[in-house]
């Protein structure tokens, strides 16, 4: 029975407070009629609220004591939905620690709940390079303090081919863009998994990004590369791999 009286209760106070609001003809009658009639609303909740210290005026009165009768009558819906909160996070804790917990002890639990990069140790070629950087390396990941770990020249479609150590069941491939400047350079940018005798495209990037991820369906991958889709400069900050 609390539900239906709080909502019609809840009317009468929008309506009346709409009424103080905007101030039509008879406002003031009207708006104290509504909110008179909260109080006898939830009247059957045996609820009363105690009227405010200072009223000056009839029309005061009847609003604060609606409002108050109102909150009153709210009170306890609030403190359920506080308690069912707090079983929520209990829950919700308990089941964290228990993941955790296997992820410690079970490699596959491990890799579920934290997939590893995969190419985070994986070859990798530029197709040029600016000088005081290379063509070719063995972590696709900038050193501390530099902006990126590889950087082409002004090319005509520019790529960064990635190799993987082993064949591997792949879902997504993760690109850090550099940060201190050049987002626009390398876009449009695709990601192409190596499929004899060519290349396929698996994702096509053409907005400014700082981090983003090509999501596909599990696809066995040993290579892959980064390739822009016109001319102009290349760089990265990060690339990684997860099955």
């Amino acid at each position: 029975m609390r539900w239906p009286l709080l909502r019609a209760a809840g009317r009468l106070c929008e309506l009346a407070d709409t009424l103080v609001a905007a101030r039509p003809r008879d406002w003031e009658a009207r708006a104290r009629r509504a909110y008179t009639r909260v109080a006898r609303t939830l009247a059957p909740l045996g609820l009363a609220a105690p009227a405010p210290a200072v009223a000056p005026d009839a029309s005061t009165l009847a609003r604060a004591l609606a409002h108050r009768t109102l909150a009153a009558a709210r009170r306890p819906l609030w403190r359920l939905a506080a308690a069912g909160g707090a079983v929520v996070a209990v829950l919700a804790g308990a089941v964290v620690g228990a993941t955790l917990a296997l992820a410690a002890v079970s490699p596959r639990v491990r890799a579920a709940v934290f997939p590893p990069n995969v190419a985070a140790h994986a070859n990798w070629t530029a197709s040029t390079a600016l000088p005081g950087y290379d063509t070719h390396g063995g972590r696709p990941s900038a050193r501390p303090g530099a902006p990126a770990f590889f950087h082409t020249n002004g090319d005509d479609h520019p790529w960064v081919r990635i190799e993987l150590p082993a064949p591997t069941r792949l879902r997504s491939i993760r690109i850090d863009n550099r940060t201190d400047c050049c987002e626009l350079r390398g876009l449009p940018l695709n990601v192409e998994v190596h499929d004899d005798p060519g290349w396929r495209l698996l994702c096509q990037r053409r907005t400014p990004f700082v981090t983003w991820t090509c999501r596909f369906p599990a696809t066995t991958v040993d290579t892959f590369r980064l390739i822009v889709a016109g001319a102009g400069y290349f760089h990265l900050k990060r690339v990684a791999a997860f099955p």
